[in-house]
């Protein structure tokens, strides 16, 4: 007897309440969206309408970039890779947490757009239609898309498709493609919005023609969900045994792949015992995590689009986007001193304590400092009170540095 739907999510959210607290996470977006639209309602309308906007693409990027972890990467995958379960109830239940996802987005991000309301309704309005769109977006284009990359792997094209791109020498793992497609489209989603700020502020020259494209965005969302449903069976439960298998490395071909350059001169500056660490955390972290490295890529870009578009106040768009960063930021730092990045056996090894935190720390200012840097510095050039926008990235770069390297310390340490 295979499991329906509801018992499936039943499980599921069974199992997701024994491990966090939801109702205290659901309290601090309720608080974080209130203090927001009091921002929103306080400032004039032209900061106001950044400010919004701001909130509302940063609550749903970071539901966007999480479409791959909440269905292939959740703690219950292994678990579920190994039972005869549909691929449509499989789909399903992701489908629903995207939604449930988006939701508690909206926590954020339809309080900002209303706060609007402040100043004008017909604009408030505006500001909703956005939040609406990249909302059912989140909720409902990933996931598709995200199906559409686990077709990829499970269809072994993975490798073929990434040296078509890039060419003979890009090697990454297949399961590269769950965070690769899923992040352009989100990248694509962003730019959407971003393409029709001045309409919400009640300008008429917009690059775009906004409520076409907006309508578009939110119709070829449901379309794209209602079409993933339909390859859903064939395609689902293939994805998910797939990724798992390349996860704890069975019945897959094993592909590791050695430091990048700049990994490999950073090594070059710590001491040999620090530096085995490193190469192995940078193997691992390329094959287990490249959504890491997705999300820098989107952070540079994001960062560029800002210094093209020049837009007013651009270091509220350097404060969020750079903010979103500096949350995955942490993430990573924990990543860097737990399974199956880091096991306790380390601290059985001929590696002090000391030259373990030094290679975690090494690994996390690489990838913390590589993409704001590179994206900071048109910023600084183009935009408008480059300096400023240049001091707000710094300060929360370096924000996220102290605050990453004090989890860093926590590699496990002999007894």
């Amino acid at each position: 007897m295979s499991l329906s739907t509801r018992r499936l999510l039943h499980w599921g959210d069974l199992d997701e309440s024994r491990r966090r607290r939801g109702r205290l996470r659901d309290l601090l977006l309720v608080i974080a969206g209130a203090g927001i639209a009091a921002l929103v309602a306080s400032q004039d309308l032209r900061a106001a309408s950044k400010t919004a906007l701001i909130a509302i693409v940063g609550a749903y990027t970071w539901i966007m970039l999480g479409t791959s972890f909440r269905m292939y990467w959740r703690p219950d995958s292994p678990i579920l890779a190994r039972l005869p379960v549909p691929g449509g109830p499989l789909f399903d239940v992701a489908l629903i947490r995207s939604l449930r996802a988006a939701g508690r987005a909206s926590l954020i991000a339809l309080p900002a757009a209303g706060a609007i309301a402040a100043h004008d309704v017909e604009l408030a309005l505006r500001h909703a239609a956005i939040a609406g769109a990249v909302g059912l977006a989140a909720a409902l284009l990933l996931p598709a898309v995200a199906l559409g990359a686990g077709a990829i792997v499970a269809g072994g094209k993975a490798q073929s498709l990434m040296r078509a791109v890039g060419g003979a020498e890009v090697a990454a793992p297949p399961s590269a493609w769950l965070g690769v497609l899923p992040g352009l489209a989100a990248a694509a989603v962003v730019l959407g919005a971003i393409a029709a700020a001045d309409w919400a502020r009640g300008g008429v020259d917009a690059p775009v023609p906004p409520v076409p494209m907006l309508a578009g965005l939110a119709g070829g969302a449901l379309v794209a969900a209602l079409a993933a449903r339909q390859a859903a069976p064939s395609v689902m439960p293939l994805a998910v045994r797939e990724v798992a298998a390349l996860d704890l490395q069975r019945l897959a071909h094993l592909e590791v792949h050695p430091p990048t350059a700049l990994e490999r001169l950073i090594a070059g500056r710590l001491p040999r015992a620090a530096a085995l660490v490193h190469a192995k955390d940078a193997r691992l972290l390329r094959r287990r995590f490249p959504m890491a490295y997705v999300t820098g890529a989107v952070t540079t870009l994001a960062l560029w689009i800002v210094a093209g578009a020049r837009p007013d106040n651009a270091w509220l768009w350097v404060a969020g986007i750079l903010a979103g960063f500096a949350g995955y930021g942490v993430i990573m730092a924990s990543r860097l001193v737990t399974r199956p990045i880091e096991l306790p056996f380390l601290a059985t090894l001929p590696v002090s304590h000391a030259h373990a935190v030094a290679a975690k720390r090494a690994a996390l200012a690489t990838w913390t400092l590589l993409y704001p840097t590179l994206g900071t510095i048109p910023v600084a050039i183009f935009a408008p009170r480059g300096l400023v926008c240049a001091g707000v990235a710094a300060a929360i770069v370096l924000a996220s540095l102290v605050a990453g390297f004090r989890v860093a310390a926590g590699a496990p340490r002999a007894r």
